[in-house]
Formats: structure tokens, sequence, C-alpha cells
């Protein structure tokens, strides 16, 4: 029963951020991955995340993602071994409420937080009433650097693809990110930061640019003393995709 509760209140989640869209309104948009139109919205950030440079491209998608920051202990202190994340459809939060997309990082973070240890990131993007299927766009992660020794050591990307994803099948519809800039988060220390990327050496058509903003948690404790134990810290935030060709 739990399931059920914590699936629809996600799903209703509504609310503010620094990053704020162009008032736009809402229309039927029959591109996969974007139910509205926002091709007009543009991401402002506040002055002091000037690190973070203005989308050059059009606005494409732009994804709900919750999911957990993957950490190892090693020398006393935690080191990052990624992320594994679900995006979902945000476009007609967007277009008709602004301002409840803005605050659903942080309100879905405190659902996310409550379920269960059984429910995991894939239960919970498999389970009924917490996106419809069109709602929905792909998965986020890393990977090996396949040039063993040289840095990074893990790669991100993003992979629209997946079976019942935007673009079900499509292997055009990814992208592998090259970090191009990355500033703590303005909500403080606890959330991980806001980062922009390129497309990585024409990796695939889903964007030009890609942004994370709006972090909500995600950090691992300062220090450590099991050397070699894993732990996983739940987070949320938005992504956003500029210049897609797909």
């Amino acid at each position: 029963m739990f399931t059920t509760s914590f699936f629809l209140a996600l799903a209703t989640v509504s609310g503010l951020v620094s990053a704020r869209p162009a008032s736009l309104e809402a229309r039927t948009y029959p591109r996969p991955g974007t139910a509205c139109d926002i091709s007009q919205a543009k991401l402002v950030f506040p002055q002091d995340l000037a690190n973070l440079t203005a989308q050059t491209e059009p606005t494409s998608f732009v994804g709900f993602a919750f999911g957990v920051q993957n950490y190892t202990c090693a020398d006393g202190h935690y080191k990052s071994d990624g992320v594994i994340a679900r995006l979902f459809d945000a476009s007609c939060l967007i277009a008709n409420d602004p301002h409840g997309f803005s605050e659903l990082p942080s309100k879905a973070l405190e659902i996310w937080k409550q379920a269960p240890p059984e429910i995991t990131i894939d239960k919970v993007n498999s389970a009924p009433g917490l996106f419809t299927s069109s709602q929905f766009q792909g998965d986020y992660f890393f990977f090996p650097n396949p040039n063993q020794g040289e840095q990074p050591p893990i790669i991100p990307r993003w992979d629209f693809s997946a079976i019942g994803g935007a673009f079900s099948g499509n292997l055009d519809a990814g992208v592998t990110g090259k970090a191009k800039a990355t500033v703590a988060a303005p909500t403080g220390p606890q959330d991980v930061n806001w980062s922009q990327f390129d497309n990585a050496e024409n990796s695939g058509k889903l964007g030009k640019q890609i942004y994370r903003t709006d972090t909500r948690e995600g950090q691992p404790p300062p220090t450590c003393s099991d050397n070699g134990s894993k732990l996983s810290v739940k987070f949320t935030c938005n992504y956003w995709f500029m210049g897609a060709s797909l």
C-alpha cells in the first residue's frame, strides 16, 4: 500500500527555482519526450552562478530526475562512482506552472527519501501512478572511460532509447556528456553541484548542451572509515537538453 501512495504523491507534486524558464502558453507538442512546446523556454541563472554559461541552442527537453549518487570510501573520504537516475518529461509543468516545476525537486525528494529500501529506482519507474508511460524519457548513468588511465575515469550518459522511453530503440537518442563547468549548488553544501556539459564528440542527437540544475541532496558524509565500503545517497534534480536533432 505504501508503494501506491508514494507513486501518487510524487505524481502530484508542485512548487520555485532559480533557473526559471520564460513564460509560455502550453499547447500540444507531438514530439516524443516533450508533451508541451518549450522551444522558447530559456534557462536563466542567478548572478552568483556565472561559471555556467548561457545556452546557445533552443530548449529541446527538460526532465525531472530522481535517483542515487553512488560512492566508495577510499582513504577516509568518499569518491564518486557515478549516478543512476530516471528522467520524466517536465515540459507541461514549465508551460503551465513554472512555480510548481521549480519546487518539484524539493517536494519529490522528501517522498523519495521516505520510500522503503525495496522501492528501488527501477521499481518506482515501472509502477503505475507515478508518471504515465509517455512521461518517461529515459536513463542517466555513468560508464567507464574506454581510454584506460585517462581522465575522467567514468563518463556520464543520458539515454532516451530504453524500452518504454521517449525514443524506444532509437540509438541516436542519447548523448555522452563532456563536463564544461560546475558550481556549488546555491541551496547549500548538502546538494550536489549544478553542472553544464557539452555533447562529447557527436555522441548522439539528444542535445548539444546539457545542464543539471535545482539539485536536492546527493552529497556523502565528509569522511568515512571503512575503506571499500559503498554508499548510495538519494537525490533529485532537473536536466535541460538544448539543441537536440531528433
